[in-house]
């Protein structure tokens, strides 16, 4: 596995709280087993630029598609809910992506931080 996608991986793997050992475990085998797991560095920034375009441009019940023509590569980000969270931003977006024959989802919520990065947590 390339080292960006490691890295990538891994700071999900930290930016999700999982704390104890199986549920790293866990999120490693699931995010290994992804696809992500097949996503050249372009797929990386479709991907990226798809969430960032949902998350920072797009209402409620929005979806921004991505596909890159290279490697066939798709997938989708849909945002459902904006709350305020004190003083943060926190949206609840559906994640879909494909990668060759395997497809995955996952639903997060995202707080926007004072930097302006997005940070996946839980709902309060």
């Amino acid at each position: 596995m390339k080292k960006a996608i490691k890295f990538f991986l891994l700071s999900i793997i930290l930016l999700s709280g999982a704390a104890s050992a199986p549920a790293m475990a866990q999120l490693w085998s699931w995010a290994t087993e992804s696809p992500l797991a097949h996503f050249t560095p372009e797929d990386f920034e479709l991907f990226h630029a798809a969430a960032d375009e949902a998350l920072n441009q797009k209402a409620d019940d929005s979806e921004v598609s991505w596909r890159n023509p290279d490697t066939g590569h798709s997938g989708s980000v849909k945002v459902f809910g904006t709350t305020q969270v004190g003083e943060e931003t926190c949206r609840e977006a559906l994640v879909i992506n494909q990668a060759k024959s395997i497809k995955g989802s996952l639903q997060y919520f995202v707080c926007k931080q004072d930097d302006g990065k997005w940070r996946v947590t839980t709902p309060q």
